[in-house]
């Protein structure tokens, strides 16, 4: 099915200046600045599928879901060709969120391939523009390096948008080996993640 990426209309020129504004005061936290950390990863995640392209945020790479991350993150040398893309049938979804319950679930699709041996994967979903990311448990896939066309199916539970249109954000999330996660996090980088592959999901059509 069709996941309902969003294309931004903002020129890719818009999205780099904000960024590079992102990479020079993100390591600060908000302090004097104003800015809040997770206002410039949300920065960061917009150009990234905006150009549909890997962009660094710290010690995490940042993707748009489908891209390919050519080189690996600071402290995994070597690590290329990673590539993970995720499918979601939101139906489900907006029925409960139409119908008011305290939790909804959806269903991911993943697939990919050049995913790193003792890599650990999970999947993190918020409302958008400024929910909490939810971070699902840790899951397998049926082969670590080379590519899997099949989806594998990740059921993950999601706080419904009181707007049963409203458009959710998903991260595939990769970490080096197994890590402890938060359930729930104001910003990937938080996370220990070391790539975060990213899709902004519409209502279905």
């Amino acid at each position: 099915m069709d996941s309902g990426r969003t294309r931004l209309p903002l020129g890719a020129a818009w999205w780099a200046s904000l960024a590079a504004l992102a990479a020079v005061l993100g390591c600060g936290g908000s302090g004097s600045s104003g800015f809040d950390p997770a206002f410039l990863e949300g920065l960061v995640i917009e150009q990234a599928i905006e150009q549909q392209t890997c962009l660094p945020r710290g010690e995490l790479t940042i993707c748009a879901a489908g891209a390919t991350s050519g080189v690996g993150p600071p402290g995994v040398p070597g690590v290329g060709g990673l590539r993970l893309d995720a499918t979601v049938d939101r139906s489900g979804y907006d029925a409960c969120a139409r119908a008011g319950l305290e939790a909804c679930r959806v269903n991911v699709g993943v697939t990919g391939e050049g995913v790193p041996a003792g890599a650990e994967l999970r999947v993190a979903v918020r409302l958008v523009p400024d929910g909490a990311w939810q971070v699902g448990e840790a899951f397998d896939l049926p082969a670590t390096s080379g590519p899997f066309d099949t989806p594998t199916p990740i059921p993950l539970d999601v706080r419904p948008s009181t707007d049963a249109g409203g458009e959710l954000q998903l991260a595939v999330l990769v970490f080096v080996g197994p890590t402890a996660v938060p359930s729930e996090v104001e910003e990937l980088a938080s996370t220990g993640a070391r790539w975060a592959f990213v899709v902004t999901l519409g209502a279905e059509t």
